[in-house]
């Protein structure tokens, strides 16, 4: 039974030695390591990046509501004040790991295990994706301007 464990052991590590010169110049292997590189600083910068992006969201969300009540008395810059902060945790809480999510997965394709993957860089506005939506519509003869869909009646 030994005999068979040490000959299959030899065989698996000749095997072995006599590949890696076939993948020493490959660009295979350089694509399987920098994928690799790339999973672990996802996973990395979902880890750690999550609960830095939260406490950079709750402190831009309570900046932002504070701001609204600039032109007003001191009264209501005190209460919009008391008020913004379960605001802010709040919104912070629900779209903390979403940026945070985003920027480990968008950034560690690129530049892996830098400090945009970890949510120390800019935090992009989710929504500030512009669109550009096509709004030329290919006027119908058939049919009149005012009721493009059908007959007037």
């Amino acid at each position: 039974m030994n005999k068979i464990y040490i000959v299959s052991l030899s065989l698996i590590l000749c095997s072995a030695l006599l590949l890696q010169p076939a993948f020493a110049d490959s660009d295979g292997l350089n694509t399987i390591s920098k994928a690799s590189l790339s999973a672990s600083s996802m996973v990395g910068g979902t880890v750690a990046g999550t609960p830095i992006a939260i406490v950079r969201k709750t402190g831009s969300e309570y900046i932002g509501c504070v701001k609204e009540f600039k032109k007003d008395s001191n009264t209501y810059k005190f209460w919009g004040a008391a008020y913004s902060a379960p605001v802010a945790v709040v919104s912070g809480l629900i779209k903390g790991p979403v940026y945070g999510a985003k920027n480990a997965i968008h950034y560690s394709i690129d530049k892996p295990f830098g400090k945009e993957a970890f949510s120390l860089g800019k935090l992009e506005d989710i929504t500030s994706v512009k669109v550009k939506a096509k709004t030329t519509i290919q006027p119908n003869m058939d049919k009149p301007e005012s009721q493009p869909w059908g007959t007037p009646r």
